[in-house]
């Protein structure tokens, strides 16, 4: 006979939501690969049409998974550039310190002065591109209990 707090656990554990069909689970959060192109915009509305936003990334283990669930192509992530403050910020409003990441080399370079967004490239590596480029983007959201 099972007891009350296995019981309980049980019914908890089904009450927590796991990753709707077509989205990866990683680390408390869901991840979709949009195969569609479009710009930054474009991208971050798509992925709030689901619930979500882009890709934040905040650690090497986050950033492996990343990239081996992506293909060779390029794929927006959530950091952008507010051009009055010259500071890089994530969708959520937190501030990016350069020295941190996971930049390719001699990254971010602001060619022409408007690289404003960011992408995976090359070896999944961070790449400063223009918010007009049309790549295909990662959504995150997190998993939520009991919905």
């Amino acid at each position: 006979m099972k007891s009350i707090k296995q019981d309980i656990l049980q019914t908890i554990q089904k009450e927590i939501r796991q990753c709707d069909s077509g989205w990866k689970s990683f680390d408390g959060s869901c991840y979709y690969i949009v195969t569609t192109m479009k710009n930054w915009t474009e991208a971050r509305g798509f992925c709030k049409s689901m619930n979500s936003d882009l890709v934040i990334i905040k650690s090497a283990r986050e950033q492996k998974f990343l990239e081996n669930i992506t293909s060779i192509t390029k794929f927006w992530i959530g950091l952008t550039k507010d051009r009055n403050k010259n500071v890089w910020r994530w969708v959520d409003g937190t501030l990016h310190n350069l020295s941190d990441g996971f930049w390719y080399e001699d990254e971010p370079n602001n060619e022409a002065g408007r690289e404003d967004c960011v992408n995976l490239w090359k070896d999944k590596k961070w790449n400063d591109v223009y918010c007009t480029g049309l790549y295909k983007a990662i959504c995150e959201r997190k998993l939520t209990c009991c919905v």
